[in-house]
């Protein structure tokens, strides 16, 4: 009885900690849904500013000059665009919306309705009423602290073990209805219905419960589990394959920075041609994989166990994938079309170079051909010059030689 007494606190904290982070968790949801302006990042804008509001708040900034001025301006923007939050919503949204409004409601019936177990004096008078029930009818001797098995009623147990299993199909059907997940649901009913089956069956139908019970609430626990990890692994895989992916990309510039013939140039254009095969191999298998109208029935399956708001998370981020993949497409089109034109502008640049070159040569060579026969006509004028002069002094020499042996002999001639 006293071990019982002492985990009463335990089972009240547990008890307002699960209500209280349900209905955190439905409120978080609500609080994103109602603000669709987003500030930065995940966060909204009235998000933002609340959180300046809070700040400003503070009585260690109450000193501050432009503080009071600040925290008026922070409240007129939460209020700007509170005003302007259903005219955002769409379709979508608004059934998000009414979904979690309806199981904030929830949450607050099972409060009040706890509300016996929870309050401290109601909490403690009902298990003391129950555990003097149990001692009574068990035979409990509060002198000697033992238990004589005498004055034991088995109506009085039945009821008990009946209690007690009305209490736990009070628990799961509460459980059944604020849960955010469609996964295990057809467990928990199974489960649901298997307690209702067993009330009122006293004793005998607790012990046949428990046979069950442990087995179909891990049978729900593997559910949800498999469900989220067959999601999960979709999108650690997209993950994955992208980090892959942008270090194979980063190797390739890296190495082919200072590519600097057209072989490696060539070599560089196959591997990201490769590369950008990837991408789109892994994005279509990525969106068909979350595409609820064309992926496995397991996938389907698991994506519409989820709550409303991560289903609609998930199909946001398929949709922009499939939207970024549709752009790269066109990208990668647009720039093959434009390196296709650049490079026939420039074999035909180079052509047009070659002929120029060409032109330039034969006509360099004509004239360097001309200005060489010209030179050796010249060559040839002064060649036949010196000739015509060489004649001349032959002859002039030829006469100074006959006039010379002329002379020689008019000597001798004298001489004899």
């Amino acid at each position: 009885m006293v071990k019982v007494m002492k985990g009463l606190p335990t089972l009240k904290k547990l008890i307002e900690e699960a209500i209280e982070k349900a209905e955190k968790s439905l409120q978080a949801e609500k609080d994103k849904l109602e603000c669709p302006v987003k500030y930065k990042g995940n966060e909204s804008t009235c998000q933002y500013f609340g959180k300046l509001i809070k700040e400003a708040e503070k009585p260690e900034n109450n000193q501050k000059s432009n503080n009071a001025s600040n925290l008026e301006l922070y409240k007129t923007a939460v209020k700007s665009c509170s005003d302007s939050h259903s005219r955002r919503y769409d379709d979508a949204t608004k059934k998000a919306l009414q979904d979690i409004d309806s199981k904030l409601e929830q949450v607050k019936k099972l409060k009040e309705s706890l509300t016996g177990l929870t309050e401290k004096n109601n909490c403690k008078d009902l298990l003391e009423n129950l555990c003097s029930g149990l001692e009574k009818f068990l035979g409990f001797n509060s002198a000697t602290k033992g238990y004589t098995g005498t004055g034991i009623v088995y109506s009085d147990l039945d009821r008990l073990c009946d209690g007690v299993m009305a209490f736990l199909s009070g628990v799961l059907e509460a459980v059944k209805n604020t849960q955010t997940y469609n996964v295990g649901k057809n467990t928990l009913n199974s489960v649901s219905d298997e307690i209702n089956k067993h009330l009122c069956s006293g004793h005998e139908g607790f012990k046949k419960l428990f046979t069950v019970l442990p087995a179909g609430i891990a049978e729900y626990n593997r559910e949800v589990q498999q469900s989220n990890n067959r999601v999960r692994s979709i999108v650690t895989t997209m993950q994955s394959n992208m980090q892959q992916l942008e270090n194979k990309v980063s190797e390739i510039t890296i190495v082919n920075a200072v590519a600097g013939n057209s072989k490696q140039i060539g070599q560089a254009e196959l591997a990201v041609k490769e590369r950008l095969g990837e991408c789109w191999e892994y994005a279509e298998s990525f969106t068909n994989d979350l595409d609820i109208n064309t992926n496995s029935i397991d996938n389907r399956n698991a994506i519409n166990d989820l709550n409303s708001s991560l289903r609609e998370k998930i199909e946001n981020v398929r949709v922009t994938i499939e939207h970024e993949t549709k752009r790269l497409t066109e990208l990668s089109k647009k720039e093959r079309e434009e390196l296709t034109a650049t490079k026939d502008f420039l074999y035909a640049e180079i052509d047009e170079l070659k002929k120029r070159l060409h032109t330039t040569i034969d006509k360099h060579i004509k004239d360097l051909v001309e200005q060489l026969k010209k030179s050796v006509r010249e060559i040839l004028g002064q060649l036949e010059s010196l000739g015509t002069r060489f004649r001349d002094h032959i002859e002039s020499l030829r006469k100074w030689m006959e006039q010379a042996e002329n002379l020689i002999d008019d000597a001798e001639k004298n001489v004899d």
